[in-house]
């Protein structure tokens, strides 16, 4: 006699492979953030234009200052030392 409806499945003969051959669901809640991370951007700190503001000249003159006492302190190391650069420190 055949299984009537929702009924469970008389001697379920399955291999072990069956899930391959049969319409499972066990990802469904994988799919859905899967699709829905696909769908939006991540992060939306990226799209909005930052700039319009304006420094402050006393933190741009002190970057400056700073540059200037960092530059003397570098050594370059040439690839060509056949031609060094006047002003500079090289080994």
């Amino acid at each position: 006699m055949a299984p009537s409806r929702n009924g469970m499945i008389l001697k379920p003969h399955f291999r072990k492979d069956w899930q391959r051959r049969m319409a499972t669901w066990f990802s469904q809640q994988a799919r859905k953030i899967r699709r829905v991370r696909a769908l939006w951007p991540g992060s939306l700190a990226f799209l909005w234009i930052r700039g319009g503001g304006t420094s402050p000249l006393l933190s741009l003159q002190a970057n400056v200052q700073r540059l200037k006492e960092y530059l003397p302190k570098l050594i370059f190391f040439l690839r060509k030392p056949s031609a060094p650069q006047e002003g500079r420190q090289f080994c």
